[in-house]
Formats: structure tokens, sequence, C-alpha cells
């Protein structure tokens, strides 16, 4: 049986490399005999062995003993790789801070990446995945910058300097106006240009326009329309179009002549003009000039003078330009209201009853009777007092104030008259006799007269139509008794006096007439009494036609006589009877 004695060994690698086999941390076996190879990794070489002794060769042959220590070492023999990635050559910044960034790699391992800003010191750049990308916050000066920039990796190799020269311009927002209307070519309004760099813009006039200059802020002035300038801070640039047309302007609601009625009048317009219209101005009758309201649609209200006036008016641009003159001369005519009547029947043509006329101007109006009528005068005056008479059916005036015109037809044609009850020849028995007739007229009857036996002349009093259905009752005489009447008609005519005669046989007569519309709500009931001369008697009433009482006495000192009887309109039925001794 066999004891054997071992112990542990140490083995490591310095650079980047590998040991094949590699007995580090393993326990061997006291005096035997073991070896190790080192190879270097990529773009490294391997250069010797240390520790427990040192040896160049590659592969280690030792006798193993206690507390043995090796260390293979590898050099990096490659540089590593740098770029920057966000920066050409001659590339124009405009900010004055600038975070240049880049790549780096290496075989092994990177150390850092170091820059340098225009010949200022060495700083490490910064980086958040091993070197992979790097960046730099760069603080610039205005003109050309230079940075030089190199990576380390950790064997102390270096990549070859990259150097770039790169500008940092100036930047200015330029301000661009125009006055007037024109166009300007490229548009920097508002653009942020480089500080120290010419440019060249250029001014086209809009239709009506032409260009005048540039003026800039900073005191200079170009009549040129293609503009070169070199910008600067705070620059503005104002482009000046002069407008060359004349506004037009036109009176809309006016033409030459015109009638107005009216003491105020609102003229009205329109104006237009190639750019805009500043104002509106007016006058009228040779006054003073005034600014309208409005400009686009424009109005003015005007206070007339009897007779002619004159409206003239012109638009003025915003440049100052002014359209023509333009020019309506119209009437302003007073007006009355004319009062016409007329007496009879006709028509008027044209009717200007209750029209506004135009005082001082002439007029003219016919008049034509109506069927049975003729013209007979105009009456022309003032309200309806004195003035001229005419006898033509056609009345020439000129209106006045408060003037009045009466035209007078005259009625030609009589009325007629007819007696239709009783017959001629009827012989009656009662001492009164109600006798019915017509009367009719192209215009209106007035009345109807009638005479009996010889009496005095009277007019009927029975009529609810204006006569055209007339009645009168009258007391007769024993014997032959005859009725006489005529019409007259509202223009003094008289119809044919119509005579009828009847024969009564027996005076005697006690009638009650009633004449009251049913039902009864006022004033009672109204009746008369038709009865024969010198019969006396008296009126009884009843509201059951069994027991009478008297309402009043009669003496027949007259053929009718008329009652009253307030109570009737209290109840519900009453009767009525004339008694006689």
């Amino acid at each position: 049986m066999y004891y054997l004695l071992q112990a542990p060994i140490q083995v490591q690698a310095n650079g980047f490399g590998t040991i094949t086999p590699n007995y580090n941390g393993q326990t061997l076996e006291i005096s035997k005999s073991y070896s190790m190879t080192a190879t270097p990794g990529s773009g490294c070489m391997f250069t010797n062995w240390t520790g427990s002794f040192v040896t160049s060769a590659a592969t280690l042959n030792f006798t193993m003993a206690s507390n043995l220590t090796f260390t293979a070492n590898f050099i990096d023999t490659n540089k590593p790789t740098f770029s920057i990635t966000n920066l050409i050559a001659g590339q124009r910044l405009v900010n004055g801070v600038f975070i240049v960034k880049g790549t780096a790699s290496d075989n092994w391992q990177m150390s850092n990446v170091v820059y340098r800003l225009n010949g200022g010191a060495w700083s490490n750049a910064v980086t958040v995945n091993s070197w992979t990308n790097w960046s730099a916050d760069l603080v610039l000066m205005p003109g050309t910058n230079t940075i030089l920039a190199y990576a380390a990796d950790s064997s102390g190799n270096t990549s070859a300097t990259n150097t770039l020269n790169f500008q940092f311009v100036l930047t200015n927002q330029l301000q661009l106006f125009t006055i007037g209307l024109g166009t300007i070519s490229p548009n920097y309004s508002n653009a942020w240009l480089e500080v120290g760099r010419n440019y060249s813009i250029t001014s086209a006039p809009a239709a009506g326009f032409k260009f005048t200059n540039w003026t800039s802020s900073q005191g200079w002035e170009s009549n040129a329309a293609p503009l070169s300038f070199m910008m600067a801070s705070n620059l503005t640039l104002t482009a000046n179009f002069f407008d060359t047309n004349k506004p037009t302007l036109s009176i809309t609601n006016l033409i030459v002549g015109q009638r107005w009625s009216n003491l105020v009048f609102t003229a009205k317009g329109t104006s237009t003009d190639n750019w805009q219209v500043a104002s509106v101005q007016v006058q009228l009758n040779g006054g003073i000039w005034t600014n309208a309201t409005g400009t686009t649609n424009w109005s003015a209200p005007l206070t007339l003078t009897p007779g002619t006036n004159t409206l003239a008016a012109y638009a003025t641009d915003t440049t100052g330009n002014n359209s023509q003159t333009n020019s309506v001369s119209w009437q302003y005519v007073v007006t009355n209201l004319l009062a016409v009547q007329a007496t009879g029947l006709g028509t008027l043509s044209p009717n200007y009853s209750n029209s506004w006329l135009e005082i001082g101007r002439n007029y003219s109006m016919t008049a034509t009777p109506a069927t049975g009528f003729v013209v007979t005068n105009w009456t022309i005056s003032t309200n309806w007092i004195g003035g001229r008479i005419t006898n033509n059916a056609t009345v020439q005036f000129m209106m006045a104030s408060n003037l009045t015109l009466q035209v007078n037809f005259a009625d030609v044609t009589k009325p007629t008259l007819t007696i239709t009850a009783p017959t001629a020849g009827q012989k009656m028995t009662n001492a009164l006799a109600t006798f019915v007739g017509t009367a009719s007229d192209n215009w209106k009857v007035a009345g109807v007269w009638y005479q009996l036996n010889s009496n005095a002349w009277n007019l009927v009093t029975a009529t609810t139509n204006n006569y055209t259905n007339w009645t009168q009752t009258l007391p007769l005489v024993i014997g032959t008794n005859t009725l006489k009447a005529y019409a007259l008609d509202f223009g003094g005519n008289f119809s044919v006096t119509n005579t009828l005669s009847v024969i009564s046989s027996n005076t005697f007569m006690l009638q009650i007439v009633f004449t009251n519309s049913l039902p009864i709500t006022t004033n009672g009931m109204t009746f008369s009494l038709q009865l024969s001369t010198g019969l006396n008697g008296h009126i009884q009433v009843s509201t059951n036609l069994i027991y009478w009482t008297s309402l009043t006495n009669f003496v027949g000192t007259n053929s009718i006589i008329t009652f009253r009887d307030p109570a009737a309109t209290n109840l519900a039925r009453r009767f009525y009877r004339a008694v006689i001794p």
C-alpha cells in the first residue's frame, strides 16, 4: 500500500490568452511531472511564465512540489479602433454646445477615450457600454473648431488620433415685412440665418403695385428688387410696394332725375380697390365733405332741400389714391295729402283721394257719372273754403298744401212709386185703411209723400227699408176716398204722382195693433188703438183671459192712439182688449 503526497497549485493568466490544461486550484501529486501550454488570444503574444520559476517557453514543464504558483503572461499587440460618428470635416453647426459621439473597439479590452478641443486639455469621454459607444460635451467657439480624439486599451495601446475641423456658425432670426402688396422669394421671414453669411431675396409687386425700395433696421436702403445682404444680429428688412391703382366708387340707390318725397335720404353705394379702401367722402349741394359710413358698402344720411339736390362722392385708398368723383342730381319734392269728396254717384280716374301728391306738380282727374247721373262741376279750394269751379268732367289742378276737391254728380233720374194695396175702387167697411206701396230710385229715395181727400201733404211714417216698402194707415170718410202719393229722391227728383180711390161704407173702427218685436226685454209693450172718431172707452189687461183689469182710458178725438205698458217686461204672458160702454 502506497501513501501519495499531494498539494494544490495556483495558475493564472496575465493578459489575453488560454492555458491548456489549466491546473489552477487542483491538487497534484508531489514529485510527479506535469506540463501546461500557454496560447495567446487574437492580437496578443505570449511573453513568459513567471512564478515559482521563469521560462519563455510556451510549454511549461514542472515537477509538482508544495506551494507552486505560475503566471502565463500575454501582451496585447493590437491597437484599438476608433471613430467619430456625428461629425464630418467642414460641418457647420448652429448651436454653441455640441455632443460629439463615436464608437471604439479592441481585440481584448478598452480602457478609455480621450479628446481635446481647440488645443485645450485632454479630457475623458463617457460611455455606458464599455466604450462601444462614447460621447463628449463640447462648448464651441464661433468659427473653426478642431477636435482631436483617440482610444486606449487596457494594454496601453492607443488608436490613431482622429482630427476633425468643423464650423460653429452664429445664427439670428431675420424679420421680413412688406408695406403694400407684393411677394418675397425666398421668404426668409422668421428664419434663423447664419450671421455673417451672404443671402439674396427678390421682391415682386402685386397687380396694381410697383416696387420702390428695401429698407433695413441697420439704416441702409436699396432700390434693387433682387437684394443681396449679409446676415447680422437683429436684422429687419422691409420691402416697400407703392399702390398705383385708383379705387372705384359707385352710387347704387340714386339715378339722375330721381324724385324723392322725404326730407331725409340715405345715399348708398359701393367702392373697391386693388388693395384697401380707407374712406368714402360725400358732399351734398356743394357743402362740406364728410365721411360716409363703411367703405366696401357705404351709406350717408342726407337732409335735402326742396328742388334739385346734388350728391358728390369719391373713395380714397390707404395709399392716398382717390377715385373719380361720382355725382348724381335728383329732386326732393314736397308732398301733401289731397282730400277729395263727391256728392252723388260716380267714379274718379285716377282717384287721388287721400294720396300724397307733389306740391307744385300738375295733375288731372276725370269724373265719370254713374247711371242716371251727370257731372255738374268741380270745386277746387283750400280746406273746402272758397276756390274756383269748373264745369268740365276732367279737372286740371296744381297740387298745393291743404288742397281740397269736390265733384258734384247730379241725379237726373226720377224715382218711381206704386200703391199696391188696397186696389183701386175697393169697397171697405172699416173707418181706417192701411195703404201699402213701393218706391225705388237709381240712388236713394228720400221720402214718400201722400195726400188723402185734398188734405195737407204728409210724409209717410211707416217704412223699415228706406221707403222701398212703405205703409200708411189713414181714417176714411163715408163714400169715396182718394189717396195721392209721390216719391222724392236725394237729388230732389219727384216721381209721377200716383192716385188711388177706395169707397168706405162704415166708419166704425176699434182695433189694437202691436208693433213690438218679441221677446220684450226693455221699455215695455207698445201698441196702438185704431178707432172711429167719437168712441170713448178703456184698455184692459189680463194674464189668463179670465180676470181683466183696466190699464187706461181713451177718448176718440184721434183715429189712432199709441199706448205703452211698462209692466209687460215682467210677465210671461199678457193680454189686452179695448172696451167701450
